[in-house]
């Protein structure tokens, strides 16, 4: 199965770099990207990426309304969310990790911090999925029995 990110930022140069720095250790397969929130749901909406990593000001919807509709939509809370920013106040940090982003890195970042990272997530996505569907297979089982 392809694996894929959304990068979700209004700078062009930040949304090359990060790209860049995930194909430099094939993290995935398909790389999306976004100016900016409302575009960046869309795209989420649209079809559901691996992971996604998404800046907090931005122009039309910022970082912490994006987090906010994410998590509104129930089909959407196993999308691990990295915030990557320039803003590194306390305040910041906790209200996005608050709104439901799984980590926090701050710009200008260091791109094997952020690979370290994006690969720590991936894993635990990955554990969860495998989890997730051994539940259901679990439940199937519990419904039936061998004579049915």
């Amino acid at each position: 199965m392809a694996s894929s990110v959304l990068i979700i930022d209004d700078s062009d140069i930040i949304r090359e770099q990060t790209i860049c720095t995930m194909m430099d250790v094939a993290l995935f397969d398909n790389y999306r990207e976004a100016s900016d929130g409302l575009e960046g749901f869309k795209s989420v909406m649209d079809n559901k990426p691996d992971l996604v990593i998404c800046d907090l000001e931005m122009p039309r919807m910022d970082g912490f309304k994006f987090l906010q509709m994410v998590n509104g939509r129930p089909e959407l809370h196993d999308i691990p969310i990295i915030i990557l920013t320039s803003s590194s106040d306390l305040e910041s940090k906790v209200k996005g990790l608050e709104q439901g982003a799984c980590d926090y890195v701050t710009k200008p970042f260091d791109a094997a911090e952020l690979v370290v990272r994006v690969k720590v997530h991936l894993k635990i996505k990955m554990l969860q999925d495998e989890l997730s569907r051994s539940v259901t297979h679990f439940k199937g089982l519990s419904f039936a029995d061998s004579l049915t």
